[in-house]
């Protein structure tokens, strides 16, 4: 069964742990079936300490030239509470970020979670009011240092299809994170949900109606009670 929203579910955010962990798993299948033989993407961990040493697992994407030593090509992070609530998980983030940049890998990041401050790897303070939305897609070029490219994700929107890039030499993969993010409602039967309260984090007063509204079309079935980036940025020298 579909969500009933037509774009991210802002109840799934309440059960990202699990969400997180198949969405990575499926975006990796997606991937591998579309790179060159000589390119693999696998789910790669760290451990790290946010709060009150507290050890946390962090989970990404990476893609990695086989016939090079496993040279890391592309990084994808799909963002979790972790990387944006806290201001040890945001360093912790920060500094990654600036490992994969510095060593010119490739960095897409994934922003799904609404909680939390804004991360992506471009100044918010260069973020046009008409490229913010409840979610976001920002892509770094390994061959475009000086250049941001983001995809806004409103919520009454569904998700785009996602560039993502390679070596040089290589054409760009798709990600299509609508078809990816529906297969893991499917298969973690999330269709199950209590739509009845409010989501977590509460959305604002226009989106609450309208997701109200949404919900009680739908509610005969579930458990119910009451392409182009949109901007490319030039950064200069800011995040060298």
């Amino acid at each position: 069964m579909k969500s009933p929203f037509p774009g991210m579910d802002p109840y799934l955010e309440s059960h990202w742990g699990d969400l997180h962990t198949t969405l990575m798993v499926y975006a990796r299948n997606q991937l591998n079936a579309q790179l060159p033989d000589d390119l693999q993407a696998r789910v790669e961990e760290s451990l790290a300490v946010i709060e009150d040493d507290d050890p946390m697992t962090l989970r990404h994407l990476e893609i990695v030239d086989t016939k090079d030593g496993s040279r890391v090509v592309t990084a994808i992070e799909i963002l979790s509470p972790a990387n944006k609530v806290g201001s040890t998980g945001q360093l912790i983030y920060i500094q990654k970020q600036r490992d994969f940049l510095d060593a010119k890998v490739n960095l897409v990041e994934i922003d799904l979670i609404r909680a939390g401050n804004f991360v992506l790897a471009i100044p918010e303070n260069r973020l046009p009011s008409v490229c913010r939305a409840p979610y976001m897609v920002c892509i770094r070029r390994a061959t475009r240092r000086d250049e941001a490219e983001l995809y806004p994700m409103p919520l009454r929107q569904p998700l785009p299809n996602i560039p993502v890039p390679l070596r040089p030499s290589d054409q760009d993969v798709v990600l299509p994170l609508q078809p990816l993010l529906d297969a893991c409602y499917r298969d973690g039967r999330y269709d199950r949900i209590d739509y009845g309260p409010e989501p977590v984090p509460r959305l604002g007063e226009a989106d609450a109606r309208w997701a109200d509204s949404i919900l009680r079309e739908a509610g005969d079935t579930l458990d119910v009670t009451g392409g182009e980036p949109f901007l490319r940025d030039d950064l200069g020298d800011l995040l060298r």
